[in-house]
């Protein structure tokens, strides 16, 4: 390690440990009376991920739906503008809408670029999850949602080990009411999905997250099982991670936009089969027989609550081709009573 690189580190430690002065001197959240106006931090702004816009496209509508007044929208992505902060004071309530946006380390700012604590006060939690689901939580971390989030509201994670993780470190106002995304996934909604393969599939791949082993195996799979093969492109990153595929030239490019998405699920008879949880999330909002090809721990946590058709990408060589040759149905089960406990407190 050189003498710069170790200076850097002790830099970089010492001023996160430094961050925990102003969360210890801010007073914690109160209990007020709610009104209709409402801060949105915002997970789709100045994104690269077209998954934060179907999140938001979901939200957005459940929100309109209670006749929420959003004041503004703030982006998580990067820092808010001077000009945002105004809007932040401390009486107004603040939804943080439904991503994997709760970390073990609130007081770095790779996952969501915060304004400063005394901005915060307030917050409700809408379909979040863990950004991690393998480490505990920080000292800061414990105390940002213990002083942070609203204490006369409920708050709602989008699977099991979310709110657990919450309930652990004091936080009982929680209730797992899954993605936002699924909130239209009924048992009646499902029984449209079909349950026969499709003569062509919209397949997704990670940018952020490379196997070429079981990525390309699935693009292998999918071009042996079906006549045609589309891929959208949810990252901003994705196409340059698909050109380095053998066989890039047989697949069918979906452009990088959510209304090219949206045109072409409209439009097309198909399956969806890939890696991008939202995408797929969305695949089945348009009455699409779809499975999930697992990268990380986020989709596997939900599915272990919803029935979500998911598969481990580890899994793939073994289990892919079975799943996708055989009839099923898409049986989705959403605590549809969770769901309605957290509208009906607006």
């Amino acid at each position: 390690m050189t003498f710069v690189t170790n200076i850097k580190r002790r830099f970089i430690f010492f001023a996160n440990r430094m961050k925990i002065l102003p969360l210890l001197i801010t007073s914690s959240s109160k209990n007020q009376s709610l009104s209709k106006d409402f801060i949105i931090f915002d997970t789709a702004l100045h994104s690269g991920n077209l998954g934060d816009e179907i999140i938001m496209h979901y939200c957005n509508s459940i929100l309109n739906q209670l006749d929420i007044h959003e004041k503004k929208h703030i982006p998580t992505h990067q820092p808010p503008q001077a000009t945002d902060l105004p809007f932040l004071k401390e009486n107004t309530m603040k939804i943080v809408a439904g991503t994997n946006i709760v970390s073990d380390r609130e007081n770095r700012d790779y996952i969501w670029h915060k304004p400063a604590v005394r901005y915060l006060k307030n917050l409700c939690l809408m379909g979040v999850g863990l950004n991690d689901y393998s480490t505990e939580f920080s000292f800061y971390s414990r105390l940002f949602y213990r002083k942070l989030l609203a204490p006369s509201m409920l708050h709602s994670v989008r699977d099991s080990f979310t709110e657990k993780t919450l309930h652990a470190i004091g936080i009982k106002n929680v209730i797992n009411t899954s993605c936002p995304t699924m909130w239209n996934l009924t048992s009646d909604f499902c029984r449209d999905i079909p349950r026969k393969k499709a003569d062509s599939v919209v397949t997704t791949l990670t940018d952020y997250n490379k196997s070429k082993e079981f990525d390309f195996f699935l693009l292998d799979t999918l071009i042996k099982e079906y006549r045609n093969v589309f891929i959208w492109i949810q990252g901003d990153k994705d196409f340059s991670y698909l050109e380095s595929y053998q066989n890039f030239s047989t697949l069918k490019i979906i452009s990088h936009s959510l209304k090219a998405y949206d045109d072409f699920l409209r439009s097309t008879d198909c399956d969806y089969v890939g890696t991008r949880l939202h995408a797929g999330i969305h695949a089945l909002n348009n009455k699409k027989r779809s499975i999930i090809i697992a990268v990380d721990d986020r989709a596997v946590k939900i599915a272990n609550d919803t029935n979500l058709p998911v598969i481990r990408r580890e899994e793939i060589k073994t289990k892919l081709t079975s799943f996708i040759e055989r009839d099923f149905a898409t049986e989705i089960r959403i605590p549809i009573d969770s769901i309605k406990k957290w509208k009906a407190q607006f």
